[in-house]
């Protein structure tokens, strides 16, 4: 008789988890996991875009100041210089165009990457002989 007894006791229903549970538990935390790290990868290279558009925005900027300041500048019409705002690398294109109005001047600055991509795009105008 108590042989029947360990036997019922073996054979029936358990209580615990089983290996197959375990990795199936175990499968489904690692997709959670890696769908977390490819969000926080996707983030991380959203912030360093918007940080180099922010200091291709303040290239442009000072490029438009400079002629703005400057008279002389106003003389020519086009000019390609470096423009690289703390350790971003940018390249700045200034042109001048003259309006239909002669005492205006239509500024657009281009400011690219390293990589010759185009960051920002800037149009000022600038009053001469006022």
């Amino acid at each position: 008789m108590t042989i029947q007894k360990k036997f019922s006791r073996i054979a029936g229903p358990s209580s615990g988890f089983t290996l197959v549970e375990g990795l199936i538990a175990l499968v489904i935390c690692s997709l959670g996991l890696i769908g977390a790290l490819n969000v926080f990868s996707v983030v991380t290279d959203s912030l360093s875009k918007i940080t180099d558009k922010n200091l291709a925005e303040l290239s442009a900027e000072n490029a438009i100041l400079e002629v703005w300041l400057d008279e002389r500048l106003i003389r020519r019409s086009k000019k390609i210089f470096d423009c690289n705002q703390g350790s971003s690398k940018f390249v700045c294109e200034r042109s001048i165009y003259r309006t239909p109005h002669s005492n205006f001047r239509k500024i657009i600055i281009l400011v690219y990457d390293s990589n010759e991509k185009l960051l920002i795009r800037r149009v000022a105008f600038k009053g001469v002989g006022f």
